[in-house]
């Protein structure tokens, strides 16, 4: 199902992609050590559309697939490699290729100070206690949505019955945190902690936040996955169908709902 799989549901608007984990990173440490070794911080993200329309001194962006090796200067760098929801663009069949290319940017040791980050794959390097660089990757989990209140609310159930199928259509992990921990096994990695939180019961500043992502998300994907699986016979009823549901969605955000989607954070070391 190609079509389905074009989209992109995940995007950052413009507010969201002044805030970068590797900028805030920069930051943070310039403030808090200010005197260490000099640092490098690298971006790398699958087209250079992706990228903010401005750049921090110190910091260099670059284009990579996750799923392609990555060029040998960046070999054993990085102390920690930050990955951030590539739950929609990657297959759940490609994850022990991503995380072994992301592998092989980790560095053996953590003496010196490099940082680096993938806009939705992300990396800092370089901390200096423990051997082997750090891998951390957070994602998507939707295991739980199935069997969840929100199938069972008429004005939700539409678009999460939609999101649903568009991850089946196209192959994707309905939990990737839990598929990510099985490749840093398969990796090789050590020292692997799954961690999981919600964004839904974390007061309303981010339940705000977190119905806005949705509305955006699901609204991307539903209408291609509506021709797809013909329960709308072109585009044109497919974007009108997809109004609707977000419409009867609106309606159960107004009511203090949020979908419960939950997300997953996955830390491994890599062996010396």
């Amino acid at each position: 199902m190609g079509d389905t799989h074009e989209v992109y549901p995940l995007a950052r608007d413009e507010a969201e992609s002044s805030r970068i984990w590797l900028f805030d990173t920069q930051q943070h440490l310039n403030a808090k050590v200010p005197n260490s070794s000099p640092r490098t911080f690298s971006g790398f993200d699958i087209s250079s559309a992706q990228f903010p329309p401005s750049t921090p001194a110190g910091i260099e962006l670059s284009v990579q697939d996750v799923l392609k090796p990555f060029p040998p200067e960046h070999h054993n760098r990085y102390d920690l490699v930050n990955v951030r929801m590539l739950v929609t663009g990657i297959a759940e069949k490609e994850y022990v290729t991503a995380v072994e290319n992301l592998v092989s940017i980790l560095s053996k040791t953590t003496a010196t100070v490099n940082q680096g980050y993938f806009f939705r794959l992300g990396i800092l390097t370089k901390m200096g206690i423990e051997p082997g660089g750090y891998l951390q990757w957070v994602d998507l989990d939707c295991i739980a949505l199935p069997d969840s209140k929100d199938t069972q609310n008429p004005t939700a159930a539409t678009v999460v019955s939609t999101w649903l199928k568009f991850f089946e259509l196209n192959k994707l992990s309905v939990s990737a945190p839990t598929t990510v921990a099985d490749a840093y096994k398969q990796s090789g990695l050590l020292d692997i902690v799954n961690t999981s939180f919600r964004l839904d019961d974390r007061g309303e500043d981010l339940k705000a936040k977190a119905r806005k992502w949705q509305l955006q998300a699901f609204s991307a994907v539903m209408p291609p996955v509506m021709v797809a699986t013909g329960r709308a016979k072109d585009a044109v009823e497919a974007r009108e169908k997809t109004d609707e549901a977000i419409r009867e969605l609106g309606l159960y955000f107004e009511a203090g709902e949020v979908v419960g989607l939950g997300f997953g954070r996955v830390v491994g070391r890599k062996a010396e």
